[in-house]
């Protein structure tokens, strides 16, 4: 009897507390999100886990996929616009308070890891007309693509139009305007600093 307790108690804790509490609220919301969006929301697999406190939203032009074992911490915006593709490949993780905002297309490759606050944003405001509120002119953006294996650290940047090869990582606080080749480590001092991996 004893033999048995050993091995059926942490079972028992396992599934009644760890599934009942955090792997019921994951797909809870998962399924959420997929009647809400239905076809704008493309799912490899039901391995996709947001936070709380996560803003997820895709207009009715727009699509989002996600690939297999993919997690948003909390805080994590997520955001597709005029008609656009937000793609997120297998084995992702983003960490909190980070951000995905697309209006052009972002498509971000397998095993991707992103620190805390990162953000990515394929646009900007235009602002040619000086007698006319920025927020008035649109938008000009630009599709980003990241590759395989890319390790962006806390408080990152990508701006529009930016494609990030695989096997690269970005320092800590690094704002990324041109394009980062593969196989490379990515720092900014006082200008930005590209050397092999």
């Amino acid at each position: 009897m004893n033999l048995i307790n050993f091995f059926v108690n942490p079972l028992k804790r396992f599934f009644i507390k760890g599934c009942k509490i955090k792997y019921l609220f994951f797909a809870t919301k998962l399924i959420y999100y997929k009647i809400k969006y239905n076809k704008r929301l493309i799912l490899s697999s039901f391995s996709v886990s947001f936070e709380q406190n996560c803003r997820f939203y895709i207009d009715e032009k727009s699509k989002v996929k996600f690939g297999n074992w993919v997690y948003f911490k909390k805080g994590t915006d997520i955001e597709a616009y005029d008609g656009t593709l937000i793609e997120i490949g297998d084995n992702f993780f983003i960490n909190k308070n980070s951000s995905i905002i697309s209006r052009s297309g972002i498509k971000i490759g397998n095993n991707c890891v992103f620190a805390a606050d990162v953000k990515i944003y394929d646009h900007n405001f235009k602002h040619e007309n000086n007698g006319i509120p920025f927020v008035k002119q649109g938008f000009i953006s630009k599709k980003i693509v990241i590759g395989n294996n890319v390790w962006l650290g806390a408080g990152v940047f990508i701006g529009p139009g930016v494609t990030i090869g695989d096997n690269v990582i970005i320092g800590t606080g690094t704002i990324i305007k041109k394009d980062v080749p593969s196989n490379s480590v990515v720092y900014s001092k006082r200008e930005l600093v590209v050397k092999s991996l």
